[in-house]
């Protein structure tokens, strides 16, 4: 049995979006239908862009140190 969950109209937010499970974690988002905000310490975030036009939802990505909270404070705005 798979597990299923629409996420149409909603907004997730994955930080280490670029590679590993991030970027698997945002694809899944995506493919639930949620608009996904990602981002990582990394400047590419086009691996991320392509996945959620690949799932006709809106992305975001932004290059953020979750170490430094004024990265993450402006990572938040700008979701």
């Amino acid at each position: 049995m798979a597990l299923t969950i629409e996420l149409k109209g909603k907004v997730a937010l994955v930080t280490g979006a670029t590679s590993g499970i991030g970027a698997g974690i945002a694809s899944m988002f995506a493919n639930a239908g949620a608009n996904v905000s990602g981002c990582s310490i990394s400047e590419d975030g086009s691996l991320l862009i392509k996945e959620t036009i690949a799932y006709s939802v809106k992305g975001l990505y932004a290059q953020c140190d979750v170490t430094k909270e004024d990265d993450v404070h402006q990572l938040v705005r700008v979701t």
